[in-house]
C-alpha cells in the first residue's frame, strides 16, 4: 500500500463519501443472553397446544371427559457467531511527521476504517442473511409495476400477522429510482414536500423505506421487507484501538477485532419477503 508524503498540500483531506449504518432500524430484535461462555447462544419458543372440538362424553379408557393431554413443547434456535474480523495498520513515525496534512493520523486512519469499510461490511452482510431467510416473490420489475409488487409483499406479512407498525424495506437504488418513477408511489409517500426534495422517502404505506447501495443488495434482489423486531445483530466483540507503541516499534497503530452475527428469530421468518428480479 503507498505512503505517500506531501511537499506541498492541502489541509483539507480527500474522504471518500461514506454512509453511517444503514441497518440498525431493521434489526431491533429483543434477546437476552445468560452464561455468555461461547460464540453459541440458543433462543427458545414455545409452540402452541393443538385445539380440537371438546367432547362432553368421557375419553376411552381414561376419566378426563373432553380432555386429550399431550406434553408441551418447545424448540430451540441456536446462534454462533460466524463473522470474525480484524484490521491493523502502522503508521510509521517519521511518516507521521512529515505528514502534515494529517492523513496518516491514528484518527483518520480510524475514522477511514470504520465509515469506509466495516459499517458497510456489516450492513451488506445484515441484508444478505435477511435475503437468505426471506420468501422470494420472482418478478421482472418496471416502473408501471414495482410499487404494486412492494405492495404484494406488505400484503404477505399481512396475512402472516406481521404487525403493521415497525415494518421496514430495504430498496436497491435501482429499483428505488424505478419506485419513485411510480406516480401511485410519490402520493402514498407519507412525507412533506422538503422531505420529496431531498429524495429521504422515509415512511411509504407504513413501511420505513432505506434506499441502499444495489451492491449491498445480493444478486438479482430488488426489494426485502421485514420488521424491526424479527432479526437481531448480536455483536459478541468491538475493540477498536490507536496509539503510540510503547516499545519495538517507532510510529503508531490502528487496530481492532469485531465478532457479529445477524439472525432472523425462527417464529418471526414470514415477516421477511423478497422480491428478485427474474
Amino acid at each position: 500500500m503507498a505512503i505517500n508524503l506531501p511537499e506541498a498540500y492541502s489541509t483539507i483531506l480527500d474522504k471518500g463519501f461514506t454512509l453511517k449504518s444503514l441497518t440498525a432500524p431493521a434489526f431491533k430484535g429483543k434477546y437476552k443472553v445468560i452464561g455468555g461462555t461461547t460464540k453459541t447462544f440458543k433462543v427458545y419458543s414455545t409452540e402452541p397446544a393443538e385445539t380440537y372440538d371438546y367432547s362432553e362424553r368421557k375419553s376411552a379408557g381414561g376419566s378426563n371427559f373432553g380432555y386429550k393431554y399431550s406434553d408441551a413443547s418447545n424448540t430451540e434456535q441456536i446462534v454462533t457467531a460466524s463473522q470474525d474480523k480484524a484490521y491493523s495498520a502502522h503508521i510509521d513515525k517519521a511518516d507521521a511527521v512529515f505528514s502534515k496534512d494529517g492523513s496518516l493520523d491514528t484518527k483518520e486512519v480510524m475514522r477511514a476504517t470504520l465509515e469506509e469499510a466495516i459499517y458497510p461490511e456489516i450492513d451488506k452482510y445484515a441484508i444478505k442473511v435477511l435475503a437468505k431467510v426471506g420468501t422470494p416473490t420472482v418478478k421482472a420489475v418496471t416502473k408501471e409495476n414495482i410499487f404494486e409488487e412492494f405492495l404484494g409483499l406488505t400484503t404477505k406479512q399481512t396475512n402472516a400477522k406481521v404487525p403493521a407498525t415497525g415494518r421496514v424495506a430495504f430498496v436497491g437504488a435501482s429499483a428505488f429510482t424505478l419506485l419513485k418513477l411510480d406516480q401511485r408511489f410519490t402520493p402514498a409517500s407519507e412525507l412533506t414536500a422538503k422531505s420529496r426534495r431531498s429524495g429521504d422517502y422515509g415512511m411509504v404505506d407504513g413501511v420505513l423505506v432505506i434506499s441502499v447501495p444495489d451492491d449491498y443488495m445480493p444478486e438479482k434482489t430488488t426489494i426485502i421487507l421485514t420488521h424491526e423486531k424479527a432479526a437481531a445483530l448480536p455483536k459478541y466483540l468491538t475493540e477498536h484501538k490507536q496509539g503510540e507503541y510503547a516499545d519495538k516499534a517507532s510510529g503508531y497503530y490502528v487496530a481492532g477485532r469485531y465478532v457479529f452475527e445477524a439472525f432472523v428469530f425462527n417464529k418471526k421468518k414470514s415477516a421477511v419477503q423478497v422480491l428478485k428480479s427474474a
